[in-house]
């Protein structure tokens, strides 16, 4: 025997009752011994198989209410739907803090670098073993220009730079030995008064080509305010050795080293003369104040130019830039000269 309830969700459920022979259909949907509550589209079937009217008391019901075709479907893209609404977002939450937690952590990277690096300038802290390491380092870093190193000229050099000792000192300026993260460097310090003559060799520097081996190399330049005075600053190649004039003074030379002194000096001359033609062309530079003091000895035993605050240009129509400073070199050299 078996119990049928139809409920179509809206209308009283109706109860119909039967029984069937002993020999059941092959689709017959209650197996001798299956009191299960079967569900075939809108209506809960539930059999009995002891004896007559054993179904009197059966009313199969379902968990859950209404039933309706395909609500099992329905319900499991419901709980689909609701797993990803809930999970969506955690995951999105999760991946914007690794992104933050990433980011902190490489902006902390940097900062401590630089502190390190800080931090070993003043402590002093020798520069790494290599021939003109800090040579090295300015090649590597220069755009190619011919006006010094790009990333020099946009920083803030009077932060980056601890001031050593005073190793010379000229008519319109101060050279001090420097120390920066690179090793050491040498800055030529003009006082307010004498900006004109900083502007000019920052001009000729920035104006013309001069990357040469024989021409001390430019670095950069600042403004750096100094117990509430403005310093004009100019860095450039260091060499331990000093002027030409000065060793000289102190050391013995042969043919040979006085051979090479000759030859760069006058290879660096050459190249202030030349004027070179193209789209980032170079100027041809008159220096006006060359001496031994003036000529530096590098550490390979050649020389290189330096002090360009007299100098002059060429530019590319012929005219000669030409200040009102009416400053001019040595004295005595030009006295000679004429």
């Amino acid at each position: 025997c078996l119990t049928i309830v139809r409920d179509d969700c809206g209308a009283s459920p109706v109860r119909i009752q039967g029984c069937e022979s002993a020999a059941p259909s092959p689709l017959w949907v209650c197996p001798p011994g299956d009191h299960r509550v079967h569900i075939l589209d809108n209506s809960l079937i539930q059999c009995c198989h002891g004896g007559d009217f054993c179904n009197s008391h059966l009313l199969p019901t379902r968990p859950g209410g209404c039933l309706t075709p395909g609500s099992d479907v329905r319900q499991a893209e419901n709980t689909i739907s609701l797993t990803v609404q809930i999970v969506a977002p955690l995951v999105a939450m999760v991946l914007v803090l690794i992104g933050f937690l990433y980011m902190m952590i490489r902006f902390h990277k940097n900062q401590l670098t630089r502190y390190s690096a800080a931090r070993s300038v003043d402590r002093g802290d020798p520069a790494p073993p290599g021939g003109d390491y800090v040579t090295r380092q300015i090649s590597e870093l220069s755009s190619g220009s011919g006006v010094g190193v790009a990333l020099l000229v946009q920083r803030t050099i009077g932060r980056d730079i601890r001031l050593i000792r005073r190793i010379g000192q000229g008519r319109f300026c101060e050279v001090w030995r420097g120390e920066c993260r690179w090793g050491d460097v040498a800055v030529k310090i003009y006082a307010s008064r004498d900006e004109g003559a900083w502007s000019r060799e920052e001009g000729v520097y920035e104006a013309a080509l001069l990357q040469h081996d024989n021409v001390v190399r430019y670095m950069g330049s600042d403004l750096v305010s100094v117990d509430g005075c403005t310093q004009y600053w100019l860095l450039l190649q260091y060499h331990g050795l000093g002027s030409l004039y000065d060793f000289l003074m102190v050391n013995i030379v042969d043919a040979a080293a006085l051979l090479r002194f000759m030859c760069s000096a006058a290879s660096g001359l050459t190249h202030l003369h030349t004027r070179l033609h193209g789209i980032h062309g170079k100027l041809a530079v008159a220096h006006r104040d060359l001496k031994s003091r003036n000529i530096l000895v590098k550490d390979n035993g050649q020389c290189c130019i330096a002090d360009f605050g007299l100098s002059i240009l060429q530019r590319a129509n012929g005219s000669l830039d030409i200040d009102d400073n009416v400053k001019v070199g040595t004295k005595r050299l030009a006295e000679t000269c004429s």
